[in-house]
């Protein structure tokens, strides 16, 4: 543990600090100190420190980890992070959802980077727990970092107590690009005035302070450009758009309609909508008069269909909710919907056995089937976009909750190779049976 530390140049100080610890090579470590002190197993369970075998007894959640406490405003140790330190496919590793702990609500380093970020007038948000560590040695005390997840409304919600701007500082891959999509709707649920600076490609905050020092990462910062605008260059390079003709006007319809949906949800209240227009109006080079008539258009045209309805008839928002039984089909199905919401990109690996039809809630049964349709498209797939085929905000908010509950489980391939088995052994069963029908 001692050498990964060095070789990420975290000084002692640092490591002190933030109170990095080990969990050893054992499946039985922590309960044996914890039996030899008569502290009731129980509450390790609850704590997400140990876990029960399906045989009887019990088992150490972090093994051959380094170990990063996540501490609450309250200085409470509420959860851990531990970064494996042998060969598990699961690099990270976080403490699952607990009554003191869900990582979509808190922040690593927010007990010390609060008080700073008054100071500041801003919080840094980065993704890893060395990038927030080396942020800090560096000098950037307003550092926090998410806990494998993107920022979520709970974060700004968080953040909007000690200030009303950030700067989000992800990696230059395709998370990145996806925590930008949903750094959006994070800024114009929250209020929060949300910056996005980029770092040069193959970087992370960690490499770059190292080899930049403290000069280049605050240039980094300084260039950050807003949301808005930053969704606007994504959307123009999708679409390869000039300054005029086709490629722009696609470009400006697919933002606005993005934007529409959320405006169409009601989490903009006039004076939000105000700003906002106002905003695009610069970004878009567009009267602002045009805009809001655009989008307030848009908004009234947005009808309540699934991408892959056929009549929309299983879209009715009543059926919101509807708990049909859940057998380990339908479990597996909803399962692979997590995953897809989060890694897309496992589609291909899924797709012969994704039968979105099968599912037997309504609500859930659309979701799939609109995912279905976006994921064989050639466009790229795009959260927020996603959502905004859906006009009821019950979808909005049941597709947030799938991709939350896919995001804490984590392990995608692993989810992906175990239904797998699953939806085959079914497939196997039912096809039997017909056979045995049709010879009857």
């Amino acid at each position: 543990v001692r050498k990964y530390v060095a070789d990420r140049k975290i000084s002692g100080e640092s490591a002190k600090s933030f109170g990095l610890g080990l969990a050893v090579d054992s499946y039985d470590s922590l309960i044996r100190q914890a039996s030899a002190s008569n502290v009731d197993f129980k509450l390790l369970v609850a704590a997400g420190l140990i876990k029960e075998r399906p045989s009887g007894g019990y088992y150490d959640t972090f093994r051959h980890r380094l170990m990063f406490p996540i501490i609450d405003v309250n200085q409470r140790i509420v959860g851990f992070g531990g970064r494996t330190l042998g060969g598990d496919p699961a690099k990270y590793l976080n403490t699952p959802a607990t009554a003191l702990f869900d990582k979509g609500s808190h922040l690593f380093g927010l007990d010390r980077a609060r008080r700073e970020a008054e100071k500041a007038g801003r919080i840094v948000v980065v993704e890893g727990y060395t990038d927030c560590i080396m942020a800090h040695q560096f000098g950037f005390t307003e550092c926090v970092a998410t806990l494998g997840t993107a920022l979520t409304e709970a974060h700004a919600r968080i953040i909007r107590r000690y200030t009303d701007r950030v700067i989000l500082l992800f990696d230059s891959d395709q998370a990145g690009r996806l925590a930008a999509d949903r750094a959006l709707s994070a800024t114009l649920t929250s209020g929060l005035d949300v910056e996005l600076a980029k770092l040069p490609e193959g970087k992370d905050p960690c490499d770059y302070l190292l080899s930049a020092g403290k000069t280049g990462f605050d240039s980094v910062l300084k260039a950050g450009v807003g949301a808005l605008e930053f969704k606007w260059r994504q959307v123009t390079h999708e679409y390869n758009a000039s300054n005029s003709g086709p490629g722009r006007r696609r470009a400006i319809e697919a933002y606005l309609q993005q934007l529409s949906s959320w405006v169409g949800h009601g989490v903009i209240d006039p004076i939000q909508m105000g700003l906002l227009v106002n905003q695009l109006s610069k970004i878009l080079s567009m009267p602002p008069e045009d805009l809001h008539r655009q989008l307030k258009w848009m908004t009234k045209r947005s009808q309540f269909r699934s991408p892959g309805s056929r009549g929309a008839k299983n879209n009715d928002p009543g059926a919101m909710g509807h708990k049909s039984k859940r057998n380990a089909e339908q479990v597996a199905l909803e399962q692979i919907i997590e995953v897809l919401l989060n890694k897309p990109e496992l589609y291909s690996a899924i797709e012969e056995y994704f039968d979105p039809s099968a599912i037997t809630d309504p609500a859930l049964s659309a979701v799939g089937s609109g995912l279905q349709e976006a994921l064989k498209s050639d466009r790229p797939f795009r959260l927020d976009e996603f959502i905004g085929h859906f006009e009821s905000a019950d979808y909005g908010r049941l597709i947030t909750d799938l991709q939350a509950r896919g995001e804490r489980r984590g392990g995608y391939e692993a989810v992906i190779e175990g239904v797998i088995p699953c939806l085959e052994s079914i497939g196997q069963t039912r096809r039997a049976a017909s056979t045995a029908e049709e010879i009857r």
